[in-house]
């Protein structure tokens, strides 16, 4: 996948369609080895679904995305604290860090210490469920404003609903489900401004 997803963008939106729900199904899988490769053939491919969901007639694989990134979300949660990603294997990216702000892992505010494989794919895991579920609610939004300009043109946005569902577990869920939520949100709110509808919603 590396090397078709820059040569041919025709082939790998194919294959994109077909590894999507095989590996939803193959991630219950207790293979560590294999759920590393499954990663990095996601990392891979990010862009590309990425731009494949914001076709109009994307549904139906919108809807796989959705499934996948509910199973990583699912098989996260349920794991154990150590096998979580941790805190103290984070550093703060700051302006005048310039260590941090060249590693490969990181975002806006904070990245990951080098030299550490197990934490690297426990941040790869929640990545990409952020990525997934922003990618969702992009979608989601863009045809929510498309059908109000139409519609209804001075009514309000609501907020997005991944956002929504991970602000509600951080805020009362269980233990577990908290910290895996809150590590998802850390992710999503480093790409995006936090909607104030959405945390009016949650409060």
């Amino acid at each position: 996948m590396s090397r078709t997803s820059l040569d041919n963008g025709i082939l790998t939106e194919r294959s994109t369609l077909q590894l999507i729900p095989l590996i939803k199904d193959f991630w219950s899988l207790k293979t560590t080895s294999l759920k590393d490769e499954m990663l990095i053939t996601l990392v891979h491919l990010k862009e590309y679904i990425a731009k494949m969901t914001l076709s109009p007639d994307a549904e139906a694989f919108v809807s796989d995305v959705e499934s996948l990134m509910d199973v990583l979300y699912t098989d996260y949660s349920k794991r154990s604290d150590r096998d979580l990603l941790q805190v103290d294997e984070l550093d703060l990216v700051t302006e005048s860090d310039l260590t941090a702000r060249r590693r490969a892992l990181r975002t806006a505010a904070f990245c990951l210490r080098t030299g550490n494989l197990r934490s690297e794919s426990q941040w790869m895991t929640v990545y990409l469920i952020a990525y997934f579920a922003s990618v969702s609610d992009t979608r989601k939004v863009k045809a929510r404003r498309h059908v109000v300009d139409v519609d209804q043109p001075n009514k309000r946005q609501r907020g997005s609903h991944n956002m929504q569902h991970f602000l509600r577990q951080a805020t009362h869920g269980q233990s577990a489900v908290r910290i895996c939520a809150l590590q998802v949100l850390a992710f999503m709110l480093s790409e995006r401004a936090l909607d104030d509808e959405v945390l009016h919603d949650v409060l």
